[in-house]
């Protein structure tokens, strides 16, 4: 599963190009900021992914054994029910997201972030249930955590990008 980020910067590059800061400290300073907000996603995805928390109860089915002479035969299905002292927490999904990449295609800046998760979509998107029949039961909704956090990054994308234009004309200009 994986998560495009495009900024495309290159009317800021234009207004910066005809001021005195120097074409490579442009792009050096811009650079940062990509790798700045790649990271910022990757916090952004961490920290909306969903932990599983399971129940300390456990029930399955087992067969009864019945001893007979060398061997044993298989008899009925017995329900087996207990408790573990204490609650598995998941956070698989979470734990896997990385940045797969970062780069300058067509003077756009492109971020890629991927989960090796093989439930990853699953759980975004959600699934439906299905049977030992392949027999749909029901739906599970998904998550979309790595909507929300795309969301909440395209909002905060225009703070940083003021912040890193502030920041470039007072190098500038000293103030």
């Amino acid at each position: 599963m994986a998560k495009l980020i495009e900024f495309d910067y290159s009317e800021f590059s234009k207004f910066l190009n005809g001021l005195k800061l120097g074409q490579k400290d442009i792009d050096k300073r811009i650079e940062d900021f990509i790798y700045f907000i790649a990271n910022r996603a990757l916090d952004k995805m961490e920290e909306k992914t969903p932990v599983g928390v399971y129940s300390n109860s456990v029930h399955f089915k087992a067969f009864k054994v019945k001893a007979k002479g060398n061997g044993f035969n298989l008899g009925e299905y017995v329900n087996v029910d207990f408790e573990t002292a204490q609650n598995k927490v998941g956070g698989n999904l979470r734990r896997n997201w990385r940045i797969v990449s970062v780069k300058k295609v067509n003077n756009k800046w492109v971020i890629e972030l991927a989960n090796n998760t093989e439930y990853a979509g699953w759980v975004n998107n959600g699934h439906r249930i299905v049977d030992k029949n392949k027999r749909t039961l029901g739906w599970v909704e998904g998550k979309f955590f790595v909507e929300i956090a795309m969301e909440e990054i395209e909002k905060e994308l225009p703070i940083y990008v003021k912040k890193l234009q502030e920041d470039i004309l007072k190098q500038m200009f000293g103030k």
